[in-house]
């Protein structure tokens, strides 16, 4: 139906033509299929868009959620997924219990008398949790400064105090990232980036 209007708004009174030929191109079924797609793919987006103002309202409904959404790097839904595994962080009494919770808390193992060479996590927590919590720590390292920087000392610190490899880096600040969530609800504070380090002149000639 739409073809033949759109035929006829070409072949109106007054036209200099005398003969108008119309030529109808119809999509194939493997296009129509993917023409489906794409509105069912659109519709998904929307869905999803709809449940995540939902989501949003009901986080701030929690009192903890403003203290995590402070800390800069991290998103609404890892703080979702923390609250959701954890519930209130004030029913703990320390931020060790948070860290065991995720199963980020390191261990060291031996075999044959001997250390390994890196230190690994217990993962007797939840899983769901130390998911969001990784993915957390991921973001941070990428948009904190803070972190990034902390990250890096660790992980460049001289042999004898034991530097942090890759894997390493990613619990440490796991784990540094329940601390803070658990002062920041605790303090009932909000998250400030520490100002840089400021080297005194003399340290600076110094080291010239």
């Amino acid at each position: 139906m739409r073809l033949i209007q759109r035929v006829r708004r070409i072949d109106r009174i007054g036209s200099d033509t005398d003969l108008v030929h119309a030529y109808n191109f119809l999509p194939e079924d493997k296009l129509e299929s993917l023409l489906n797609l794409v509105q069912r793919l659109r519709l998904l987006i929307e869905q999803i868009e709809r449940t995540e103002d939902i989501l949003v309202r009901l986080l701030y409904s929690i009192p903890d959620t403003r203290y995590l959404l402070s800390i800069v790097g991290i998103s609404y839904i890892s703080v979702a997924g923390i609250l959701s595994g954890l519930g209130p962080l004030g029913a703990y009494r320390n931020a060790g219990q948070l860290i065991k919770m995720a199963g980020t808390n390191p261990i060291e193992w031996e075999s044959a008398g001997k250390r390994g060479s890196h230190t690994p996590i217990s993962k007797k927590g939840h899983p769901g949790l130390r998911w969001f919590i990784w993915t957390a720590a991921m973001c941070l390292l990428r948009h904190n400064t803070d972190f990034r920087f902390w990250a890096k000392e660790r992980r460049e610190r001289p042999a004898h105090l034991h530097p942090l490899k890759a894997r390493e880096v990613f619990g440490a600040v796991a784990n540094r990232l329940l601390r803070l969530a658990y002062a920041l609800v605790r303090e009932q504070t909000f998250y400030q980036i520490p100002k840089p380090k400021v080297v005194p002149e003399l340290e600076l000639v110094a080291a010239i």
